[in-house]
């Protein structure tokens, strides 16, 4: 679910947002991602990878 699964318009859509504009949430538990048992908001790093390869950005810098 997520990110994952958008479809073509919500993948363009995204790409239309301001990068200061963007808020990340993983979902957890409620949504897991794939290839995994569970939901855990440790998981919100491979949300912003895939939100990173829809938006076409840069990789994810690490967060302090």
């Amino acid at each position: 679910m997520g990110v994952h699964s958008f479809s073509s318009e919500q993948k363009d859509s995204l790409r239309l947002v301001p990068p200061f504009r963007i808020l990340l949430h993983s979902d957890a538990p409620y949504f897991t991602p794939p290839n995994a048992r569970h939901g855990h908001p440790h998981y919100l790093y491979e949300v912003a990878k895939a939100v990173g390869n829809v938006r076409a950005d840069s990789p994810v810098p690490p967060v302090v």
